[in-house]
């Protein structure tokens, strides 16, 4: 199948602007089920969008989100490495981030806000299992090698 790709821009409280990668089927329609794609640490990276783009390939609107603010992406651990520890220093940093990103998503004309799910892989793979243990408007989560870790343990229910 066929697909078309469109940045979506999006600024936080602070004035960052995050500018994440969206993937649609050639011909969608109204209605499709998201998908929010949080890469690993390198940043918004070929292998997220790629998964993006197989996702959008499946029927689903998928969204690869820019967690790091102008679509920065490195091959430096050293640099990856800053640029995590940094946004996980402040936990309300990655919150406001990945709900702006399940807002845009949902926002767009061609997704069912209620029918979005997240994935991610690493460092992703944390940042959507938060994203569950919040309590975020999400209808499954999966984490590929993620990073179990977390200082917001699960709410009950």
């Amino acid at each position: 199948m066929s697909i078309t790709t469109r940045t979506v821009e999006y600024t936080t409280a602070g004035g960052l602007t995050l500018k994440s990668y969206l993937c649609l089927p050639e011909h969608a329609v109204d209605s499709l089920s998201g998908i929010l794609v949080a890469p690993e640490w390198w940043g918004l990276s070929e292998h997220a969008k790629r998964a993006a783009e197989r996702l959008a390939e499946q029927g689903y609107a998928a969204l690869a989100m820019d967690l790091y603010g102008g679509a920065r992406l490195t091959d430096d651990a050293a640099q990856a490495n800053a640029w995590m520890t940094e946004a996980l220093a402040d936990p309300a940093v990655l919150t406001e981030r990945t709900r702006l990103g399940l807002k845009a998503l949902a926002a767009q004309p061609e997704v069912d806000g209620n029918r979005i799910g997240a994935i991610g892989f690493c460092f992703g793979g944390r940042v959507v299992l938060d994203m569950a243990r919040r309590g975020d408007d999400l209808k499954a989560v999966t984490s590929f090698h993620g990073i179990l870790a977390t200082p917001e343990p699960a709410r009950e229910g």
